[in-house]
C-alpha cells in the first residue's frame, strides 16, 4: 500500500480546523481557511464568498495565475501564524504588497515597513490615545464594544475569536458578559491593549521595540498566539543590545530571538566585560553556558 503523500508547508498551515469552512485551491494545494474572517479583511473575498456568483456555492474555489508560496505567505499574515520564515527566504515582499492591492486586503499595506524595520513613528501618548480612538470607531463590521479605562474599542466578534480562545469564550459562552452591550476589560493598559489588537482588526499600527516586551505580557493573558511571531521579529531588528534580547527572548520562549541574541556575539566580547550587564546576569545557568560557548568558538575562530 502506497504512503500517503506528506503534506507541503502550505497545506498543513492551512489544514482544516473546526474554524475552516471554505477551501481555497492554489496550484493543486487545498488551502482550507475562514470565510467570515477573510471577509473582514478583504473586499474581494466578501464578494466573493457573500454575493451571487458561482463560487459562493462551490465546495473549492480555485485561486488562479499566483504562487502558493506567495499567495499562503499573504494569507498567514490575516488568518494563522503568520510564516515570516517564509517571506525573509522567499524576499517577495513587494509581490505580497502586489497580492494584497489584487485581492484588496489594504491592511497589509505597511508590512514591509513591520517586517524589515519593526519601527514606528514615536508620537505623544495623547496623539497616540486619539489615532487608537479612531481606528476603533464604529463601522458597518464592527459588532461588539470593549471598553478600557473608560474608552471604547469597537470590535468585530468573529475576528477576536478566530483568533483568541480568551474572546471566543467571552463572546461565545454563557457568561453574563456574551449579552452585554459593552465588556468592560480590566486592568489593562488602554494603548497596549489596543496595539495587541490592531494585529487582527486590519489596521496598521504596530508597535515599536520599546513596548514589544510590554504586548508579549498581554499576547499571554488575552490567548493570541498569532501576535508572537510579528513581536520576536519587531525585537530581533531592533537596537536592544545582544544580551537584553537573550533575556527577552529566555522570558518568553523567544527561540529565534535567542539564537539571533547569541549570533551578535563576537571574539570582541570578553566575560568581565559582559559580566556588568544586569540581563547576562539574570540569565539561567543554561543561557549562560551558551554564551561563554559562543564566546569561545567566536575566538577560535568557528
Amino acid at each position: 500500500m502506497s504512503e500517503t503523500p506528506a503534506l507541503s508547508i502550505y497545506e498543513s498551515t492551512f489544514a482544516k480546523t473546526d474554524k475552516t469552512v471554505a477551501i481555497l485551491v492554489v496550484q493543486g494545494k487545498k488551502l482550507h481557511v475562514n470565510k467570515a474572517l477573510l471577509s473582514y479583511h478583504s473586499d474581494y473575498f466578501n464578494a466573493l464568498f457573500n454575493s451571487d456568483f458561482k463560487e459562493k456555492s462551490m465546495p473549492e474555489i480555485e485561486i488562479k495565475d499566483v504562487k502558493i508560496e506567495h499567495f499562503s505567505a499573504l494569507l498567514s499574515l490575516i488568518t494563522v501564524k503568520p510564516m515570516l520564515t517564509e517571506l525573509k527566504i522567499f524576499g517577495e515582499l513587494e509581490r505580497l504588497l502586489e497580492l494584497s492591492d489584487r485581492f484588496l486586503i489594504t491592511s497589509l499595506l505597511i508590512l514591509p515597513q513591520i517586517i524589515s524595520i519593526g519601527l514606528l513613528l514615536r508620537m505623544s501618548r495623547t496623539l497616540a490615545i486619539h489615532i487608537y480612538e479612531n481606528a476603533f470607531a464604529k463601522t458597518d463590521k464592527t459588532d461588539a464594544i470593549l471598553v478600557v479605562d473608560g474608552k471604547k474599542l469597537h470590535v468585530n466578534k468573529t475576528v477576536l475569536s478566530y483568533h483568541s480562545d480568551y474572546f471566543n469564550t467571552l463572546f461565545n459562552s454563557d457568561f453574563k458578559e456574551k449579552s452585554m452591550p459593552e465588556i468592560e476589560i480590566k486592568d489593562v493598559d488602554y494603548e497596549y491593549f489596543a496595539i495587541l489588537l490592531c494585529f487582527f482588526h486590519g489596521n496598521t499600527m504596530k508597535p515599536n521595540y520599546l513596548v514589544a516586551e510590554d504586548i508579549l505580557e498581554l499576547y499571554d493573558r488575552f490567548l493570541l498566539p498569532a501576535v508572537k511571531p510579528y513581536l520576536e521579529e519587531i525585537l530581533i531588528n531592533s537596537c536592544l543590545n545582544r544580551f537584553e534580547k537573550l533575556r527577552i527572548a529566555e522570558k518568553h520562549d523567544l527561540k529565534d530571538l535567542f539564537k539571533h541574541g547569541i549570533e551578535q556575539i563576537t571574539k570582541d566580547d570578553r566575560l568581565y566585560d559582559i559580566e556588568r550587564y544586569e540581563c547576562y546576569k539574570n540569565l539561567s545557568d543554561a543561557s549562560k553556558v551558551e554564551v561563554l560557548t559562543k564566546m569561545s568558538n567566536a575566538r577560535d575562530g568557528r
